[in-house]
């Protein structure tokens, strides 16, 4: 609130900007962490893209130890390529039977 209330009283709209970033980060986590990963709200059921499906397998991987030591880290969409792979080989193997 306060970079919204800095970037309109300052000319330079560099306060302006972060709020601007913050505010689509925190839209971004809502809508990811907590319609696709954890299924909070019904609004997207039936939109599963293979990346969306990979996001969701490798969030749940985040999720599966409750240490720091033995959990996986990375960004909300940043994932790495294992996850993917094995979305990808799942469903190409989900259309040849």
């Amino acid at each position: 609130m306060i970079c919204y209330i800095l970037g309109s009283l300052l000319p330079s709209g560099v306060f302006f900007s972060v709020a601007i970033g913050i505010t689509l980060y925190g839209f971004a986590y809502f809508v990811f962490h907590e319609v696709v990963f954890h299924r909070r709200f019904k609004w997207l059921k039936g939109w599963k893209p293979t990346y969306v499906r990979s996001v969701i397998l490798a969030h749940s991987m985040h999720h599966r130890h409750h240490s720091p030591i033995d959990g996986e880290c990375f960004g909300l969409l940043i994932f790495p390529m294992k996850y993917f792979k094995k979305e990808k080989l799942k469903r190409k193997n989900i259309t040849k039977e």
